[in-house]
């Protein structure tokens, strides 16, 4: 639970939950809620804003393998708005897209496997596709900061991320990442986001105790 304030801008206040049940050897069920109330303030510099935005995200896990399911809601004629991308709890909040535009309900579904029992210690795979729709920027605020975005109404769109990790185990090198990720987006023009197609190869090499 926080609140935070961006000067003449918006308050923020955030409600986030996770509950984890086990169902026995190997098996568990896990929900995460988040929730976000957003109005403007101050001299309110982007406009008028009364946002309600959350998500929910359920997860089997069976051993290796983890299945989710998530919905997420915006509730407001302006986007969910954030400052720092890495510092937002939302679920469908994926690679190339949020599903934050306005009045937008979005859900998701993924799969993660965890390639260890097959004698792959590090290796891991995860399969996700989001889809939103019912965006609805029509209400926005022609004179505040969210107009350039250009959303209309009816919007939708879908994104799709594949992603396969490998974190080596001994050695050297150990606890350094390589990750290839396949990602893409697609909707149309009401949605206010590019058609995307990306392919991103990462290493990460961990800095802690090698100093």
């Amino acid at each position: 639970l926080y609140s935070s304030r961006y000067e003449d801008t918006w308050n923020q206040h955030y409600l986030g939950g996770t509950f984890l049940q086990p169902l026995g050897e190997q098996r568990s069920l896990a929900f995460n809620l988040n929730l976000y109330r957003t109005t403007d303030e101050g001299k309110s510099l982007s406009g008028r804003i009364d946002n309600t935005t959350w998500s929910l995200m359920s997860t089997y896990t069976q051993g290796p393998h983890g299945f989710s399911l998530g919905y997420q809601k915006v509730d407001g004629n302006t986007p969910f708005d954030y400052v720092t991308r890495g510092a937002i709890f939302i679920s469908n909040a994926v690679q190339l897209s949020d599903f934050n535009a306005p009045n937008e309900r979005s859900w998701q579904a993924r799969y993660d496997l965890d390639a260890s029992p097959w004698g792959a210690p590090g290796l891991s795979m995860s399969a996700a596709y989001v889809r939103g729709s019912q965006i609805d920027g029509s209400h926005v605020d022609p004179q505040g900061g969210y107009a350039y975005l250009g959303y209309g109404e009816g919007g939708k769109h879908w994104e799709r991320d594949l992603e396969m990790r490998y974190v080596v185990q001994g050695g050297a090198a150990k606890g350094t990442t390589f990750s290839l990720r396949h990602n893409v987006h697609r909707g149309n023009t009401a949605q206010a986001e590019l058609d995307t197609d990306q392919i991103r190869l990462a290493v990460e090499y961990p800095l802690t105790g090698r100093l």
